[in-house]
C-alpha cells in the first residue's frame, strides 16, 4: 500500500491519506495452460536466474505491476513450475524493487502468468507450442485500422479560462524559466499569495481565490517557503506540500518513494486531497523544479519528454488546474530568449504559456517577468518587480509594461555587453531592433540591407555587431548574391 505525504501549516502540521488504490480488470475465460516439462530442473532453473538478472526491477509509479508480470511469463516460459517460479521470483528478483513485493502480490504475479492463454506469450522459448496454432487464434479476427477525422464544423468551440488573464491559462501546462538564483521561486510565492487570498493581479486582473499544490526540490519548507509565505501575506491554511510517497508493506515496513512526473494517477489523486484538505478548488500546482521529477526519463531526451508530459497536460485539462512548470535556462548565448531553456525543445513545446524571470539589465536590484512565448491570448504585457530582504517580500514596480518580451531584453543585455569592448550599447541594440523588424517577413538580399542601414545612418561595424548578436548566418541566394535571414527558434537545438 503506498500513500501520499503531504505537508500543510495551518491548521495542521502534517497529514497523511491512502490513496485509493487501483483494481485490475478480472479476465475471464482463460484457459490454463501445462508448463513445458523439461528434466533436468536445475539447469531449467538455472537459465532462469541467469536471464531475469538482466529484466528491470519493478517500481512503484513507473508501470512496476507490468514489469514484474514480464519476470512471471518468462519463469513460465522457461518451464519452471507455480512453486519454482515462486522461488526464483523472491530470492532473485523481488530484492530489486522497489517496494519489495509481499509473498500474497508474488503469488498473485505467478498465478496470472501460469493461467494466461497461450497466444499472449509468444516466446522463442516454446517454439514446439508455436508450431500449432491454437484454435482460438484462428478465430481471432483481423485487425482494422480505421481514420478519426473530425469536422471543424462539428467541432464545440472552447473558451479559454484563465488563471491569470493573457498569462497562465487553466487547464494547462505553463513555464516559467530564469538562471538560478534569479528569484524563480519568490514569484511562486507571490503567485501564491494572490491565489490563496483571492486578490487582483498586479495588471488589474482579478483572481478567483483557491488553493495551491506545491511540488518542491530545491527549499526548504519550514526556514525558506513559511518565511516567504508569511512575508507576501499568502494564506498558508490553503497550501499543500506534497514531499514523497510512503509505501506500507506489512512485512518489509515503511519505505519513502520520490514522486515523478510520470505518477499521474498519483498527482490527480493529490490534486483531490488538497482541495479536501483546504476546502478550495486547486488553482495551480507547483512544480519547482521540473528536472528534479523526471525519474528515469532523460530530461535532454524529446521523445522520453514528450511521453511524460502529454499525459500530465490532459490530466491538466481533466482538472482544470494551471500547472506551472519551474526550469532552469542556460547561460549561453541563443537568438531567441526560449532557447536558452534547459532540457529537450519538448518541455518548451508542451506548454502553452511560457514567461521567463530576468534581472534588469538597467537595474540590476529589479526582475521582470516577461513573455517567451504564449500560443494563447494576446497583450501579454510584462511585469517589474523587487524582491526586498530578509525574508523576500515581492513589491510590484511597473504592473503592465507594453511591447516588452524577453527577447527585448536579451537584445538590451547582449548590447549592455558591447560596454566593456568600448562600443555604445544603445547603438547596437536600436540596429537589432530594426535587423528583427526588417527581416521578419523573411530573408532580404545583403546590398538592399547595407543600402538601407547607410540611409538610416548606421555605421558598418554597428551593423555588423548586431548580425552576430542576432546569429545572422549570410547564405548564398544561388544568383552569385547573398541574403540575410533571421534564425528560427528551431534552428537552435539545446
Amino acid at each position: 500500500m503506498s500513500r501520499l505525504r503531504f505537508v500543510t501549516y495551518d491548521p495542521e502540521p502534517a497529514v497523511r491519506k491512502d490513496i485509493t488504490p487501483f483494481i485490475l480488470p478480472i479476465k475471464t475465460n482463460i484457459v490454463p495452460r501445462q508448463a513445458n516439462i523439461v528434466h533436468d530442473a536445475e539447469h531449467r532453473i538455472d537459465r532462469a536466474r541467469a536471464y531475469i538478472e538482466k529484466m528491470p526491477p519493478a517500481i512503484s509509479g513507473q508501470h512496476g505491476h507490468d514489469a514484474a508480470l514480464n519476470v512471471a511469463n518468462k519463469l513460465y516460459e522457461f518451464g519452471l513450475t507455480e512453486n519454482e517460479a515462486f522461488r526464483v521470483f523472491k530470492e532473485d528478483y523481488n530484492h530489486r524493487c522497489h517496494p519489495e513485493w509481499s509473498d500474497n502480490e508474488m503469488q498473485h504475479k505467478i498465478s496470472e502468468a501460469f493461467n494466461k492463454p497461450l497466444n499472449e506469450h509468444g516466446s522463442k522459448l516454446r517454439k514446439n507450442e508455436q508450431s500449432k496454432p491454437d484454435s482460438r487464434q484462428q478465430q481471432s479476427k483481423k485487425v482494422e485500422k480505421r481514420l478519426r477525422l473530425t469536422l471543424s464544423s462539428e467541432v464545440v468551440e472552447k473558451e479559454i479560462t484563465w488563471l491569470w488573464c493573457n498569462k497562465i491559462p487553466c487547464g494547462m501546462l505553463s513555464l516559467i524559466a530564469g538562471l538560478a538564483g534569479v528569484g524563480k521561486s519568490f514569484w511562486t510565492v507571490y503567485m501564491t499569495a494572490v491565489i490563496t487570498n483571492g486578490w487582483d493581479w498586479p495588471d488589474g486582473s482579478p483572481c478567483e481565490r483557491g488553493s495551491v499544490l506545491f511540488f518542491y526540490g530545491e527549499e526548504g519548507i519550514a526556514d525558506t517557503y513559511k518565511k516567504r509565505f508569511q512575508a507576501n501575506g499568502a494564506d498558508q491554511s490553503k497550501i499543500v506540500f506534497l514531499n514523497g510517497i510512503e509505501s506500507i508493506d506489512e512485512n518489509k515496513g515503511h519505505s519513502e518513494i520520490d514522486v515523478t512526473l510520470e505518477m499521474v494517477a498519483e498527482i490527480e489523486q493529490a490534486v483531490k486531497e488538497t482541495a479536501e484538505k483546504t476546502g478550495l478548488f486547486v488553482k495551480m500546482v507547483v512544480i519547482d523544479p521540473i528536472s528534479n521529477y523526471w525519474g528515469n526519463t532523460k530530461e535532454d531526451s524529446n521523445t522520453g519528454v514528450r511521453s511524460v508530459l502529454k499525459p500530465l497536460q490532459l490530466l491538466a485539462e481533466k482538472t482544470g488546474v494551471a500547472f506551472v512548470l519551474i526550469q532552469h535556462v542556460g547561460k549561453g548565448e541563443k537568438t531567441y530568449a526560449q532557447q536558452r531553456v534547459l532540457g529537450s525543445t519538448g518541455i518548451v513545446a508542451a506548454c502553452r504559456s511560457v514567461w521567463g524571470i530576468f534581472i534588469d539589465p538597467v537595474d540590476k536590484d529589479k526582475r521582470i517577468f516577461a513573455k517567451l512565448k504564449v500560443n494563447c491570448g494576446f497583450n501579454h504585457t510584462a511585469v517589474s518587480y523587487k524582491i526586498v530582504p530578509p525574508d523576500g517580500k515581492v513589491e510590484i514596480v511597473e504592473a503592465s509594461i507594453e511591447g516588452l518580451t524577453g527577447d527585448d531584453i536579451e537584445s538590451v543585455r547582449k548590447a549592455a555587453q558591447q560596454v566593456s569592448q568600448g562600443r555604445p550599447p544603445k547603438a547596437v541594440a536600436e540596429v537589432m531592433a530594426w535587423l528583427q523588424n526588417f527581416l521578419a517577413d523573411g530573408p532580404k538580399p545583403s546590398k538592399v540591407i547595407m543600402k538601407e542601414a547607410k540611409a538610416k545612418s548606421f555605421s558598418k561595424s554597428t551593423l555588423d555587431r548586431a548580425k552576430e548578436n542576432l546569429s545572422i548566418k549570410p547564405k548564398k541566394d544561388g544568383m552569385g548574391g547573398w541574403t540575410w535571414e533571421l534564425p528560427s527558434p528551431e534552428d537552435t537545438q539545446i
